[in-house]
């Protein structure tokens, strides 16, 4: 028995909550300058992101290892209660100079 918080919680119990996320992912591409000279652009980037895309590893099976903990009692110390999921994000951004 492992003694946490004067808890007796079994090692069987016990989880490797690490994991690698995917939290942002960027790419881009600048419009050659020879493109734009005739125009009222200087510069012109287009790009594509994402936000909160993925686990590239994890150790936990169906429980989010960044997931909320919250309990009012002591006997429920980590245990997963009603975290809300991470939102995923996908964008376009474009970026014009003038």
């Amino acid at each position: 028995m492992l003694n946490i918080a004067s808890q007796n919680i079994a090692a069987p119990y016990i989880e490797d909550a690490s994991y690698i996320a995917l939290r942002e992912l960027s790419i881009g591409y600048q419009l050659p300058d020879k493109w734009l000279k005739n125009s009222l652009f200087r510069g012109v980037r287009i790009s594509a992101f994402g936000r909160n895309l993925g686990y590239l590893q994890r150790h936990l099976t169906h429980v989010a290892p960044e997931a909320a903990m919250y309990s009012t009692r002591t006997t429920d110390i980590g245990i997963e209660y009603l975290p809300l999921p991470m939102t995923r994000n996908i964008g376009v951004k474009l970026n014009v100079e003038f």
